[in-house]
């Protein structure tokens, strides 16, 4: 359906939203090609992931309306320290203080008369939380630009997914459940292919939960095998409470989000030693 149908038929806040949206694809775009160029003056091999992989995949415009508020980019972890070296003396940029994790460093990127944040990955988490093979991932990619590559659709998904189950603690957006589908239908997706990533990454019961929650919510059929028990589905579906963000963490980092990662321990120890 084209752009102006689709603004035409929501309500009138959703289409001050989906204009926003429409404007930022624009923003976005011209920061990400004036970023390209930037690596492709340090010969170094990036990938954009999230909302990024979106707008480089040309997927964005497909969705009615998303939320970003940085661009994230992955690089190998055999790259990932002599990236952040050469952006924090560029003079383009402004390094933010490093992340606790060490996986990722945040940068503002001066472009014209727009500042953007960006965060730099050499991986998308813990891996006491789910794993996610970086070197593998650019493997299964094709290049777009000469430093540029673009993940395989069963990457992007999976993406997603760890994604999700990061910040389940805040609930799970419809934007989510728009952006599975736009995946899971996408010409180039194969369930096997997907199936078998996911059987790597340690957090199975969530993506499977995730995606029968999805073909729910939009009358989709899944193959069995990626086909969650009810009550897993019921998990993901808890209602946060309406008061007390400590008494929501508490509940989904403590009860919910701790059944789903690969390494709950590992995890719990994790916090309490960034917490000291």
């Amino acid at each position: 359906m084209p752009d102006h149908q689709v603004t035409s038929i929501l309500p009138a806040g959703d289409q001050g939203r989906r204009r926003r949206w429409m404007v930022r694809q624009m923003v976005y775009r011209d920061v990400l090609d004036a970023l390209d160029r930037i690596f492709f003056g340090q010969a170094i091999e990036y990938m954009p992931v999230k909302g990024a992989y979106l707008l480089c995949s040309g997927l964005a415009g497909k969705m009615t309306v998303r939320e970003m508020i940085d661009i994230d980019l992955l690089v190998r972890p055999t790259d990932f320290t002599r990236t952040v070296a050469s952006f924090s003396t560029h003079p383009c940029f402004t390094r933010e203080p490093p992340d606790p994790w060490s996986f990722e460093q945040s940068f503002l990127f001066r472009h014209g008369n727009h500042t953007v944040r960006f965060e730099l990955h050499c991986a998308l988490n813990r891996a006491e939380r789910f794993v996610l093979d970086v070197g593998a991932m650019f493997d299964r990619a094709h290049l777009q630009t000469s430093v540029r590559r673009i993940m395989s659709v069963e990457d992007a998904l999976m993406v997603l997914i760890s994604h999700t189950l990061v910040h389940l603690v805040e609930g799970i957006r419809e934007q989510v459940f728009e952006e599975a589908v736009l995946l899971l239908q996408e010409q180039r997706f194969s369930y096997e292919r997907f199936s078998t990533i996911l059987n790597t990454t340690g957090i199975e019961r969530f993506g499977k939960a995730l995606l029968t929650l999805t073909a729910q919510k939009r009358g989709l059929l899944l193959p069995a095998a990626l086909v969650a028990s009810s009550w897993m589905v019921a998990l993901l579906s808890i209602k946060t409470p309406r008061r007390g963000k400590g008494l929501r963490t508490m509940l989904f980092r403590g009860v919910v989000e701790l059944f789903f990662v690969k390494n709950p321990a590992g995890l719990v120890w994790g916090y309490l030693r960034k917490w000291r």
